[in-house]
């Protein structure tokens, strides 16, 4: 029996688009460590070891919200990376922690400011209560 890998990724993007990436990343020797599943492919074709790809769309969820400050995206890829280890061989479960601000679709610098405001007015906020004994809810 071949061995069978599996990888988990996510896009804010059409699945096409997201796709499309993908095979030219195994087309172009320059892309070749442009994910963990292109990495992996050129590794196999390294070593003229045939391969062959299914690919499935397994969840849908949206992107980063600055009304919500999640990223219901990368909150599902982590799930399977985490909670369904089966369907993420190839994946490394700390990328997701070096990938977590990187990521594009949760990379505007806007977004980013945003989220820093709203770090910087909870600290505040601690800091008042503490300053001055009061607990705002």
């Amino acid at each position: 029996k071949l061995k069978e890998d599996t990888y988990i990724g996510l896009t804010d993007n059409t699945f096409k688009t997201r796709y499309n990436a993908h095979t030219c990343s195994f087309r172009h020797d320059s892309k070749r460590n442009s994910t963990t599943l292109s990495h992996y492919i050129w590794s196999l074709k390294d070593k003229n070891i045939s391969y062959s790809l299914k690919w499935k769309i397994v969840a849908k969820a949206s992107s980063f919200s600055t009304s919500s400050i999640i990223c219901n995206l990368c909150l599902q890829e982590k799930y399977f990376i985490i909670c369904r280890p089966q369907m993420a061989s190839l994946n490394n479960r700390n990328e997701w922690l070096r990938a977590e601000l990187s990521a594009t679709h949760c990379a505007n610098s806007d977004i980013i400011d945003f989220v820093q405001s709203v770090a910087n007015v909870e600290k505040m906020v601690k800091k008042m209560e503490v300053t001055r004994g009061i607990n705002i809810p």
